[in-house]
């Protein structure tokens, strides 16, 4: 009987210990198998970066009086746009941030302005700076180099030396422009005053070539010679197809000195193909240089405007003829006099 009890604890307890026992051997039966690998994961390649711009100058680059309008079915779309606006739209395949410093209030201190311009874009570590008016007040103005009026026309080279001075703190790629002919917009824009001399102009402009010579990071946009297209043949050309007028749609204002959208699209496009090469070839490729399809992209963009109230109607003129006033007689009539 004892022995019959005895047996049955010993049974017993290894019941209890089968499942511990169990789960060990799993465990150890897994661990000798042969594991089957499996590759880790891979990560995928860093996101595109974004291209980065800076954009400096004057009222052109600002976008002075520029607006662009789209009419749809479902209505009118518009806005006021700028160079910086038309680079977005241009450069939408990736990610692209502009830093638009720009300013239409250039003109009243060139000095000045472009020298809190460039600090402004060096600290914006920007990919590219583009600076296609940044030296026009440079050589226009009433201002001589040291903030006095104009002495002489000489003193607009010295003038024109600040803002190549300013200019050459910039090391990474650049484009700007060289001093255009916009004699046409005296007594609209400009005062006779504010004129360069056509020879001063040749002198300024050689020496822009001449300073940009050495610097493999900047590219000129020859202001000048597309200005005189625009006159002599109302077009410009850009890679080789002419940009025109389209109906009712100039590529100047009619102050004869600041682009219309549609001038502003071709000059976009000029400047993103001028500064392109001059871009890490990682960056290259990232923007259209195409001006009808940046224009287009620009009026896709547009926002929609609210439609223009309704006017409330006049009321209808009454055709009831009007009453005669009736005439109180007065309440003391004054007494007759003898005769």
């Amino acid at each position: 009987m004892a022995y019959a009890a005895h047996m049955f604890v010993r049974n017993r307890t290894a019941w209890l210990f089968a499942p511990v026992l169990l789960v060990l051997w799993v465990a150890v039966a897994v661990k000798a198998a042969p594991q089957e690998s499996h590759p880790e994961p891979t990560v995928s390649s860093a996101p595109e970066r974004a291209i980065r711009f800076a954009v400096i100058g004057a009222s052109t680059s600002a976008g002075f009086g520029c607006s662009a309008l789209d009419v749809r079915a479902d209505g009118r779309y518009g806005d006021a746009v700028d160079l910086a606006r038309f680079v977005k739209v241009a450069c939408s395949g990736r990610k692209c941030v502009v830093t638009d410093l720009a300013s239409g209030y250039f003109f009243f201190s060139p000095i000045a302005q472009g020298r809190a311009q460039m600090d402004r874009a060096l600290k914006s570590k920007a990919d590219a700076v583009l600076a296609i008016d940044y030296l026009f007040w440079y050589a226009y103005g009433s201002d001589g180099p040291t903030g006095e009026l104009l002495k002489d026309e000489s003193e607009r080279a010295a003038k024109l030396e600040i803002g190549l001075a300013q200019l050459a703190r910039c090391e990474c790629p650049m484009v700007i422009g060289d001093i255009p002919d916009m004699s046409r917009a005296v007594g609209k824009m400009l005062s006779q005053s504010q004129l360069p001399k056509r020879e001063t102009l040749t002198l300024l402009n050689a020496r822009i070539q001449d300073w940009a010579k050495g610097r493999k990071n900047v590219c000129v946009i020859p202001l000048d010679a597309l200005s005189r297209d625009l006159r002599e043949n109302g077009a410009i050309t850009i890679d080789g197809t002419e940009w025109r007028a389209a109906k009712d749609e100039p590529l100047l204002q009619s102050d004869e000195l600041h682009p219309t959208a549609r001038g502003l699209a071709g000059l976009t496009a000029i400047t993103l193909g001028s500064i392109e090469p001059l871009l890490p070839p990682a960056l290259q490729s990232s923007c259209s240089r195409d001006p009808a399809s940046i224009l287009r992209a620009l009026l896709a963009s547009l926002p929609k405007l609210p439609e223009p109230r309704a006017k409330p109607l006049a009321p209808a003129p009454s055709t009831a003829q009007p009453s005669a006033p009736s005439v109180s007689p007065p309440a003391n009539p004054p007494a007759k006099q003898a005769a």
